[in-house]
């Protein structure tokens, strides 16, 4: 094969920013079945994340899809790698943390997903995401990036989804400052303020006429 029928390497996809420059992590839990299909995984988590003070929610900074492992799936791979002693200790502190949910007899099952360029199959030490599903209901989704811990503050259950459908199952957001409560403000005070001008428009638009 000649240089000029290679396929071109494709550009790596960046990895998740770090914690000190993160505002929002919006996650989206879905379920694709029993029968999910060879290749691909039953649970998975779309990230979407904002940075730098800026909150657009259609304009996310840096979003992802991460596959959701079982925990001995997980750690075959992080059990396999030569970390320097820092990330090794972020590991060792999740296989600890696994072992105590394991053991909690509220948990249903937890699961462990990799931040990962899936085209280069390549993964990203230190990141990943952390899915708990309760017996009691609620389930807990978190971002880890090295030390930082980033949980959405609640998961809310999609009242529309039923079971064969794509869409997400549940959501949640990450945001200690409140910005998506601040950008929904915004939003009401745009619409009232355009509400109130239209009148105003019109108004004026009518005292130009020839019957006034």
């Amino acid at each position: 094969m000649t240089e000029k029928t290679k396929k071109a390497r494709p550009k790596p996809q960046p990895k998740c920013p770090h914690a000190d420059i993160i505002n929002v992590v919006q996650f989206q839990f879905f379920d694709n079945g029993e029968n999910h299909g060879r290749g691909s995984s039953r649970h998975v988590v779309k990230l979407e994340v904002h940075c730098e003070n800026r909150y657009v929610p259609s304009k996310p900074y840096w979003r992802r899809s991460v596959s959701m492992l079982e925990p001995k799936t997980f750690f075959k791979w992080t059990d396999a790698q030569t970390f320097d002693p820092a990330m090794m200790q972020v590991y060792v502190d999740l296989k600890q943390f696994v072992a105590v949910q394991g053991v909690d007899e509220n948990c249903e099952w937890i699961k462990l997903g990799h931040v990962e360029d899936t085209r280069l199959r390549h993964r990203y030490a230190g990141q990943f995401v952390i899915a708990v599903k309760f017996k009691s209901g609620p389930l807990a989704c978190v971002l880890q990036v090295e030390n930082t811990v980033m949980a959405a503050d609640a998961m809310f259950f999609n009242k529309a989804w039923r079971k064969g459908s794509k869409a997400r199952l549940f959501a949640g957001t990450y945001d200690p400052q409140a910005m998506y409560e601040a950008s929904k403000r915004e939003q009401a005070q745009i619409a009232a303020a355009s509400s109130k001008a239209a009148p105003d428009a019109a108004e004026a638009t009518l005292g130009g006429m020839p019957w006034e």
